[in-house]
């Protein structure tokens, strides 16, 4: 964590140190008014970092009276954060006239533990000038957001941990299900190609009966791993159920769904697969579908939209599986009694 001593590049070095400090206190005492109403902590810094003055809430901050403070009055000597004195320095002599860093991790000194405490602040500062071109020192105020900062952390972890498989860490169903409808909603008004992939691993109860469910087990892990590899970072890749994976990708086309699809196959193909030292042949089946254009599905919601692209790739993926496994069906492509509109199978 790199020393957070503020210091300036444009120090007047014809005003002496006592100088300084009492135009500093000045300006506090002409300020006073403002001061009084920041809920937050603050201190006034001057040129070499120390702090001149500060307020109650500062003192809480810091566990030191103010007495003390102004005793060792050095800034870092309380506070150390990531925020280095070059960025304050590039801010304040280029001419900008505030500086602020949001959630900066900070080390705290307290007289009531033997470490420092870890912070998470809001850091913001102003030039102090006093009726002259040259700075005089800074205006340094300080929020603690450390408990919001944890709060919303738990939040975000229990929000992946509904959204996430236990077994594979991939995304669960639900999860992607909605997530598709988002795409297709965002494919809606910025008109582009999405596709999906669904992947069955071939014989897996083979796998089960075989080596054991601990087995399975390792080779679901294995699938989900390298289909989270492969993919881009802006796709989704889901576990759809058991053995069977999901794969959403915005902005891509059939020939782009056909060269994932093959890509994944093939790598998994290939990799060994070793358990408690058997070795387990392993092969995926894929099925793809692709929505390129929206006039045949205007008059369809987006949660319709998402179920027959889900439907018309399982479809592909059921030909994959009745046509030899280990290989890749795009829905387009199948032969026209293969094809069934899954709105229109359920209506009749």
């Amino acid at each position: 964590m790199s020393n957070n001593t503020l210091r300036l590049l444009n120090n007047p070095s014809h005003i002496s140190s006592d100088e300084l400090k009492a135009d500093l206190l000045q300006w506090g005492e002409n300020h006073s008014s403002l001061l009084k109403i920041l809920l937050d902590s603050y201190c006034i810094v001057d040129l070499q970092g120390n702090i001149v003055a500060c307020n109650i809430a500062f003192e809480t901050l810091v566990e030191q009276s103010q007495r003390k403070i102004l005793k060792t009055p050095q800034f870092n000597h309380f506070l150390i954060t990531e925020t280095t004195p070059e960025k304050w320095e590039s801010v304040f002599t280029s001419g900008e006239n505030w500086y602020r860093d949001d959630e900066v991790s900070a080390s705290i000194k307290s007289k009531s533990q033997a470490e420092p405490k870890q912070k998470k602040l809001i850091l913001a500062a102003i030039p102090i000038f006093s009726g002259t071109p040259s700075r005089l020192g800074t205006l340094v105020t300080i929020r603690d957001v450390t408990d919001e900062s944890n709060v919303q952390n738990e939040r975000i972890q229990s929000i992946n941990k509904s959204n996430t498989d236990g077994l594979t860490q991939l995304c669960n169903k639900v999860f992607t299900e909605g997530w598709l409808v988002k795409q297709i909603e965002l494919a809606h008004r910025n008109p582009s190609p999405i596709s999906i992939l669904m992947s069955d691993v071939d014989h897996f109860k083979k796998v089960n009966d075989t080596y054991g469910h601990q087995a399975g087990d390792f080779v679901l892990q294995t699938v989900a791993r390298l289909l989270q590899e492969d993919i881009r970072k802006g796709d989704v890749a889901g576990r759809f159920g058991g053995e069977e994976f999901i794969v959403v990708m915005s902005n891509t086309p059939l020939e782009g769904a056909w060269v994932v699809a093959e890509r994944f196959r093939e790598k998994l193909k290939n990799l060994r697969v070793e358990f408690q030292g058997k070795v387990i042949p392993l092969t995926i089946s894929i099925g793809t579908s692709t929505l390129s254009e929206f006039k045949s599905v205007a008059n369809r919601s987006s949660e319709e939209i998402s179920k027959m692209l889900i439907a018309q790739c399982d479809q592909a993926l059921y030909h994959a599986k009745h046509t030899g496994r280990n290989r890749t069906c795009q829905f387009e492509t199948l032969p026209a009694e293969k094809k069934t509109d899954p709105k229109e199978s359920k209506e009749s």
